[in-house]
């Protein structure tokens, strides 16, 4: 971690850093189990990320490893990102995704509220080829237009 902050602050090019925990094949109820000494272990990562890593380098959480209330811990200790949300994780295959809806009540029982965004982060939009800069920009007033609210606590 503190290699990667080093080269961010040297280069600004790391957009984030993906915490991810390791989780055993799943229950033979096909839940996702984390133990709590993975949890533990996890949220004193998050927590040292969040410490170590320029404020602009977002730490991301999977959703689809944990279970919501573990997610909102992680929240807690430093994690602003939740990643790529969608029908399968290509990376973790057999872990669903929790419903969007019921992650949005989670996250609103919390005072927060789930953000769309793109897979690049805006201050990195200079760094595009105008032609795709452009469509970018397109997307990114989509997207604008979608999350406006008053609730300056979002996880993207």
């Amino acid at each position: 971690l503190k290699y990667i902050a080093s080269l961010s602050r040297t280069y600004g090019h790391i957009q984030e850093v993906i915490l991810q925990p390791f989780q055993p094949p799943k229950s033979s109820s096909g839940t996702a189990l984390l133990s709590d000494n993975n949890v533990e272990t996890l949220l004193e990562v998050v927590a040292n990320a969040r410490s170590i890593l320029p404020a602009e380098v977002s730490v991301q959480v999977p959703v689809n490893l944990m279970s919501l209330e573990n997610v909102l811990r992680c929240i807690e200790a430093g994690a602003n990102d939740l990643g790529g949300i969608g029908e399968v994780d290509e990376v973790n295959k057999p872990y669903k995704f929790p419903s969007l809806n019921r992650l949005r009540e989670a996250l609103a029982e919390n005072g927060l509220q789930l953000r769309e965004r793109l897979p690049i982060y805006k201050r990195y939009d200079t760094w595009l080829d105008p032609k795709m800069r452009e469509r970018v920009n397109a997307w990114r007033k989509r997207l604008d237009g979608a999350s406006v609210s008053t609730n300056p606590r979002m996880v993207d």
